[in-house]
């Protein structure tokens, strides 16, 4: 995992997932951003051993980079859109 620090440091805990087979960990209200989304089976059968309500996440999925969507490669993680979106999903926890 990759954190910010600077939202980390005003008690969001932030993380991005480097592959895409990782272990999918999240509490409430975590933001993710993944490089995929996880199947609708998956992330049911995850959360049921956590007990983090889904409907409380936040999945972000960056476009796809330069050799696609398989990794989060740095040009995905740059990118502008993905930026926005991670804003304003930690724009609601920073007040």
């Amino acid at each position: 995992m990759r954190g910010d620090e600077t939202a980390c440091q005003k008690g969001v805990r932030c993380g991005v997932s480097q592959t895409s087979g990782c272990k999918l960990v999240a509490r409430d209200d975590d933001i993710l951003v993944l490089p995929v989304r996880p199947e609708d089976d998956y992330l049911r059968y995850v959360t049921s051993m956590t007990g983090t309500r889904i409907p409380s996440m936040q999945l972000l999925i960056p476009l796809p980079g330069h050799i696609g969507m398989e990794m989060l490669t740095s040009d995905r993680l740059r990118d502008k859109e993905l930026h926005d979106e991670l804003g304003k999903a930690v724009a609601g926890f920073i007040a």
